[in-house]
């Protein structure tokens, strides 16, 4: 069933980890992801969360936090994209909801199918698991064009996402955390 979701994409596996965790830090340091703090520098990049979250989706043995999968587009263990699903809940329900975490596909790799193929394996688990998809686009590259995707899949967006960092802020960080690495 999941591995037949759609043609070109498959399900990540353990084999898969190093190799994804490169990817979603390519995805990071590229200026791909799109919140900020106010002086334009991205939040800082956790490669232990990072890798607790590709492992919950590539480990069916690990998934305490929910279940999530992560399709793979590429040839053996070369990715050259990847979109990771979550099932989690909005704030005022209990029922669940699939979340597109991340589609992302690497730079040299653009000029293909491949946002569509795992735009396309991403609806096809909504099917197969009868829950609502929710997708959004933060990212300061390309945001229009990735929206135009999008919408050629989905229709009109439902709403929009804003970010507000603060006038006054200084751009380094919340600063009632400490011991966190910034920016």
């Amino acid at each position: 069933m999941l591995a037949d979701l759609e043609e070109g994409v498959r399900i990540a596996g353990p084999d898969d980890e190093d190799a994804l965790l490169e990817a979603v830090r390519a995805m990071h340091r590229g200026g791909e992801w799109g919140l900020r703090y106010s002086s334009g520098a991205p939040l800082c990049f956790s490669e232990p969360k990072t890798r607790r979250v590709v492992r919950n989706a590539i480990n069916p043995m690990m998934r305490n936090d929910g279940q999530a999968w992560i399709g793979i587009v590429g040839d053996g263990a070369e990715i050259e994209g990847s979109a990771c699903l979550s099932i989690g809940e909005a704030f005022c329900s209990e029922d669940p909801l699939l979340f597109e975490n991340w589609n992302f596909v690497l730079p040299e790799h653009r000029r293909s199918d491949n946002a569509r193929r795992l735009i396309a394996c991403s609806t096809a688990m909504s099917r197969v698991l009868r829950l609502p998809l929710v997708i959004g686009v933060m990212s300061h590259v390309r945001t229009d064009a990735k929206c135009r995707l999008y919408e050629r899949s989905f229709g009109r967006p439902l709403g929009a996402l804003y970010l507000y960092n603060g006038d006054d802020a200084d751009g380094a960080g919340p600063a009632e955390l400490t011991g966190v690495e910034q920016p």
